[in-house]
């Protein structure tokens, strides 16, 4: 560890002090823990405050004082275990971190848990001003209603650099928005989650966090994330961030012996096996670390102006190592946090095995989110997809169970949906290789992947798409410089980027297709892989969402449709200008026979590998780009 040190006189340090004295001190106690910038006002400079209950002594040590580890003693609380300074001389900026004196252990230097920002994983502190300092311009913004959302899941340091313009590995928050701003809005999603991007060792998805308040400073500064999201919001895009809870880093860990061996902020090694990932799980028991969640959870919602949160592995949080309910509470406490911060603010939990109680009320007992990941409605479409592989057709009643049910009696307004994911794309890989895993820019596995994602935007509940699944990236997701995504694919895989577009203006603008409008499964045919379900609202819209998962280009193929009359076709995968066949309906007359428990049916033509919807609102194809305009 290097410090750039810088020579003082003593004239000069006496001259500071004589300089302070002409200010009333600071109520140092009322501010909270971290570096806390002092108004001119109330005598400037900056209180240190930090939690180190065993701790023999404390320095605040850094550019402010010339690294010293003696001239800045703090002061300690001891009801509390909080140690605090007021440095007149230190400023926004400066690079500092604590010096505390440990039982057994000795001397450390250690970075504030609570440091808003850093140089890297093991580098300094760095004092930074809270977000009301920076220039907001999405003043008028407001979160999308939760109902009509379709989030894109992206990784900060993959997204750009390859392809696009970009030089920097890892990517740039500003890469996000400076180089795919109208990427994103063309693709019509209004809701971005990005991947953890608490300060983490090294490159890596972000899951392994060492600093829970200083954004990744390889991705670029606090301003640099909300340059990102000021931007996305300006042009009608909401922000999400994964955060995580339930483990740290165990390679470069600030927090591990912070103030001793009695390891404050974990369980330990007598707790190892309570996650996947080591005895760096939180001590949610001690109250100090609870509340330094909690407080997380609004410093990111506020500092940043987010739109919500996704608590990866929710179920790792609580039930562990003695505690009487702690982590349950704790898992709960998170929610409240994103609405008090944001009223129309998202919590969404990764709980798997899915439990109906994470999206129940807290009223009633529940931890109150708003919606989970519904990691089954992966499985069963990445494994009926795979079915092609042996020359098999997926088993589309299997397909249409998963749709229509969450899988733990919860609504579908509290579903997301999904079929690629970080994790799905990192382990068994992205949709065109499921399906063909020879060949991913085989016919049959890019027809099937529009048609996976589209059922995935057309189902009820919420979509999500992995960053690159709307131009048939093939490449397993992962965080290294050969990982990131191929923009090159944008240049012949345009026409699948216009397909998912024109699937996410449907999913936006029909009233039909929102989170919780109701969904009847109509017609089922395992042997032709084909499969046929409804969504309506109660204001009378419908859309009839036809997928022929099979080879067969049935000419003439006799469905059940909800009402007679014209029936126009919206959507179809097989359009040429989405590389596909030609094979169109343009528009149909449901005016046959009751069928399939509708009162009425049509002969539609239905192409191989596709997917098609029917409205009866004209919402015609008149070009690539008219549609945009409806």
């Amino acid at each position: 560890m290097s410090f750039r040190r810088t020579a003082r006189t003593a004239a000069f340090a006496a001259a500071l002090l004589a300089t302070s004295a002409l200010f009333a001190a600071p109520d140092i106690a009322t501010y909270p823990l971290g570096a806390n910038i002092v108004p001119p006002g109330d005598g400037g400079g900056v209180v240190f405050r930090v939690w180190a209950p065993n701790a023999i002594s404390v320095h605040a040590t850094g550019q402010f004082n010339s690294w010293s580890t003696s001239a800045t003693p703090m002061t300690l609380d001891a009801g509390s275990g909080i140690w605090s300074v007021w440095v007149p001389a230190a400023t926004s900026g400066q690079e500092y971190k604590f010096y505390p004196n440990r039982p057994t252990y000795g001397t450390a230097y250690k970075n504030d848990p609570y440091s808003r920002d850093t140089i890297n994983t093991t580098g300094n502190s760095i004092i930074r001003p809270s977000g009301t300092a920076y220039n907001w311009q999405a003043t008028g913004w407001q979160t999308p209603d939760k109902n009509n959302m379709v989030i894109y899941q992206l990784h900060v340091g993959t997204f750009s650099g390859n392809g696009d313009g970009g030089v920097s590995y890892p990517g740039k928050f500003r890469d996000v928005v400076d180089l795919h701003l109208n990427h994103l809005k063309d693709l019509g999603v209004n809701m971005v989650k990005i991947l953890p991007v608490h300060e983490f060792p090294a490159t890596s998805w972000g899951y392994n966090p060492v600093h829970f308040f200083a954004p990744e400073s390889d991705y670029g500064t606090p301003d640099d994330f909300r340059y990102m999201v000021d931007t996305l919001h300006q042009n009608g895009i909401g922000v999400l961030l994964d955060v995580v809870y339930n483990h740290t880093s165990n390679t470069e860990n600030n927090l591990w012996d912070f103030d001793g061996p009695a390891n404050i902020y974990f369980f330990g090694v007598n707790c190892a096996g309570s996650t996947p990932w080591g005895d760096t799980r939180p001590k949610y028991t001690q109250y100090q670390v609870s509340e330094m969640i909690r407080q997380n959870v609004t410093h990111w919602m506020t500092e940043y102006r987010l739109d919500g949160i996704r608590v990866d592995a929710t179920a790792y949080m609580r039930g562990y190592c003695g505690e009487l309910g702690e982590g349950w509470l704790l898992t709960g406490d998170l929610t409240d946090r994103v609405r008090a911060a944001n009223p129309r603010g998202v919590s969404i939990a990764e709980e798997l095995p899915n439990n109906s109680l994470i999206t129940t009320p807290r009223g009633s007992g529940g931890a109150g989110y708003d919606m989970q990941w519904v990691d089954n409605y992966g499985d069963v479409m990445r494994a009926e997809l795979a079915k092609y592989n042996s020359a098999a057709l997926p088993d589309v009643s299997a397909i249409a169970t998963t749709i229509v049910n969450t899988g733990w009696g919860g609504s579908n307004a509290e579903a997301i949906r999904y079929v690629e994911s970080h994790d799905e794309a990192a382990t068994t890989g992205r949709t065109v290789k499921i399906i063909d895993s020879a060949n991913p820019s085989s016919a049959r596995a890019k027809s099937m992947a529009k048609v996976s994602g589209a059922l995935t935007i057309l189902s009820p509940g919420t979509p999500m798409l992995l960053m690159g699944q709307e131009f048939l990236e093939d490449k397993n997701f992962g965080d290294g410089s050969g990982d990131r995504i191929w923009w090159g694919f944008m240049g012949f895989n345009s026409p699948y980027y216009d397909f998912f577009a024109r699937a996410v203006q449907l999913r936006t603008t029909r009233g039909s297709l929102l989170a919780d409008s109701g969904v009847q499964v109509t017609h089922v045919n395992n042997g032709a892989a084909v499969l046929a379900f409804q969504r309506y609202d109660l204001g009378g819209d419908v859309t009839h969402v036809v997928a022929n998962m099979s080879a067969t280009n049935f000419a003439t193929y006799n469905l059940g449709f909800p009402q007679a009359g014209t029936w126009y076709e919206v959507l179809n995968s097989d359009r040429s200008e989405y590389s596909g066949g030609g094979v169109v309906n343009g528009t149909i007359t449901a005016a046959g026979a009751a069928q399939d428990g509708l009162p009425t049916s049509a002969g539609i033509k239905l192409p191989p590998y596709s997917i098609l919807a029917f409205s009866q609102t004209n919402l015609a194809h008149t070009g690539v780009q008219d549609w945009i305009l409806f």
